[in-house]
């Protein structure tokens, strides 16, 4: 799939999509900086996903939840207390990776 990079992703500050501060460092692999000179899309290589960021912001789903054929992925307002999003991440088989070293992840799993 390809990616896309419109700059912010998350904010804790309003609760929505925007930048979080470790992401503003700059990346290293094998301690060489990325060198992105040209704007094309890094294909073959993993990215972060940022929620399809340019379709929500035109009132669109996700990509990955529209073409889930399995109906497996849910995506939603946490904070609405109404939303299916919110009800089902309030159940006990719901987790979330790596939460105790701070990462603040906006994916949850239902196990």
């Amino acid at each position: 799939a390809r990616t896309f990079d419109f700059g912010e992703y998350y904010s804790k500050d309003k609760g929505l999509l925007g930048l979080m501060p470790y992401e503003k460092a700059p990346n290293h692999e094998y301690n060489k900086a990325w060198d992105r000179a040209d704007e094309s899309s890094p294909v073959g290589n993993a990215r972060k996903c940022h929620f399809c960021l340019h379709r929500i912001e035109r009132g669109l789903l996700p990509q990955c939840v529209t073409t889930c054929m399995g109906r497996a992925t849910y995506f939603g307002d946490a904070n609405d207390p109404k939303s299916l999003v919110s009800e089902l991440i309030g159940k006990p088989n719901v987790m979330r990776l790596k939460e105790e070293l701070g990462t603040d992840p906006r994916v949850y799993y239902l196990i």
